[in-house]
């Protein structure tokens, strides 16, 4: 089992849409009692939760190098209507983790729910010919 207190970096998950970074997600005590924290992208905490329990009086601290994690998402994924991209902060550098189109393979749900409904708002699929 791996000492949480002994991992040197956090991963950073940035829900896009069309190539605009919405929201910034942080999970913590993976090992223990996980738990996960959502920040907008000026680092404003956001009482929401997705799946685990929020934690507000924890908060993490913003990262040195989020504008550079929010600039390469613009970069990369400006065609994309959605997709949550993950970065791990190592040293203050951007190290890409992975790629995720549907969070929780589409069964985690934003609590309050109305924030869905403001998510949903953000996604603008492509028009199709039929």
């Amino acid at each position: 089992m791996v000492d949480e207190s002994e991992i040197k970096f956090k991963g950073y998950k940035i829900f896009c849409f069309n190539g605009v970074p919405k929201i910034v997600q942080v999970d913590f005590d993976h090992f223990t009692n996980h738990k996960r924290n959502l920040y907008d992208v000026e680092w404003n905490y956001l009482p929401v939760s997705i799946h685990y329990s929020t934690v507000q009086n924890n908060i993490v601290n913003k990262p040195e190098n989020l504008g550079k994690m929010l600039n390469l998402a613009k970069i990369l994924f400006k065609n994309i209507p959605h997709v949550r991209v993950e970065f791990y902060s190592i040293h203050n550098k951007n190290n890409f983790g992975e790629l995720t189109f549907t969070h929780g393979a589409g069964y985690e749900n934003f609590e309050p729910k109305e924030f869905s409904l403001q998510m949903e708002s953000c996604l603008e699929l492509p028009k199709v010919k039929i």
